[in-house]
């Protein structure tokens, strides 16, 4: 079985480019959107980046699903001294948490 290496002419001899790849028009952010925002523009799109532009459209930066994930993430200690202060009582210890009182 062959197959074609990326970079290499197609059958039609046409050289792939980026700009035959890319999505057009780009989906893209303000720097201003809340992380919320973005997260629903991306889970509509099925977008695993997303392009941060500033007022006149221009490029800042590039946001990623993990990007938007760590700002959720918290430690297991942090999650559950968390706990055990809306939970008053809860003591005891699982694999993933240590609960104090």
């Amino acid at each position: 079985m062959l197959r074609k290496v990326p970079g290499e002419a197609t059958d039609d001899g046409r050289v792939p480019t980026a700009g035959r790849l890319m999505t057009a028009p780009a989906v893209t952010v303000l720097r201003g959107a809340t992380i919320a925002g973005a997260a629903r523009l991306m889970g509509r799109g099925c977008l695993k980046w997303l392009p941060v532009v500033d007022e006149e459209g221009r490029p800042l930066g590039v946001v990623s699903r993990g990007d938007l994930l760590k700002v959720h993430l918290r430690s297991d200690a942090e999650l559950a001294v968390r706990l055990a202060r809306a939970v008053p009582g809860v003591v005891g210890a699982t694999a993933a948490f240590t609960f104090v009182a």
